[in-house]
């Protein structure tokens, strides 16, 4: 009896944990294979949100076997971490290929594996839209500095700052990409994008 409680407990902890999502977060499904892995569906994420959280779980498909690199690609660059997600209680029902340094280490076919993607996008001037670089000048707003290229740019925006979004402001295609670190060969292509529907997620 106090086995099916302690069993019962850890599977109610289990799906809840497998459940929430914190409210910036979207979730994906895939599969890797050798002859390049697809997504169920793309991913869709709204823009001008500072940190995107993308929940990514797989399969692997015999006769697939190795390491896999996850990146994250597209420009302009996000900067991005990626986090392995153990179970709340493990059971020991099956097996975890282990995630150090933004890769899985030791993959087998019909391993599953499931992994938390934060991404940062980069700051835009809120003028022209271009991506920040070291020589932009940086102007104080509402308690924060917001980035424009030229002085142009800071003119217009000084003016009537209400105008422009100002803060991080993603557009554009990108893609979470689970390269074989033997081959360097994707195995696994999960397509993000961005402005595609303000809180419109894909879920697979």
């Amino acid at each position: 009896m106090k086995r099916l409680a302690v069993f019962s407990f850890a599977v109610v902890l289990s799906v809840a944990a497998a459940w929430y999502r914190p409210g910036d977060s979207a979730h994906a499904m895939g599969m890797v294979s050798v002859k390049g892995g697809k997504a169920h569906h793309p991913v869709h994420l709204p823009s001008g949100k500072d940190r995107y959280t993308l929940v990514v779980t797989g399969t692997i498909l015999p006769p697939y076997r190795g390491d896999t690199r996850v990146a994250v690609e597209g420009g302009p660059a996000l900067s991005y971490d990626v986090y392995g997600s153990d179970p709340v209680i493990d059971l020991g029902l099956r097996r975890r290929p282990r995630f150090e340094d933004h890769t899985l280490i030791g993959l087998q076919p019909r391993d599953r594996f499931t992994l938390w993607v934060v991404m940062r996008p980069a700051e835009v001037d809120p003028v022209c839209g271009m991506g920040k670089q070291d020589d932009f000048i940086g102007f104080a707003h509402h308690g924060r500095t917001v980035w424009l290229c030229s002085q142009s740019c800071l003119d217009q925006f000084s003016r009537d700052p209400d105008r422009f979004h100002a803060g991080p402001r993603p557009a554009g295609r990108y893609a979470v990409t689970f390269h074989d670190t033997a081959t360097d060969k994707p195995v696994l292509e999960i397509p993000v994008i961005f402005g595609g529907g303000e809180g419109h997620h894909h879920e697979g």
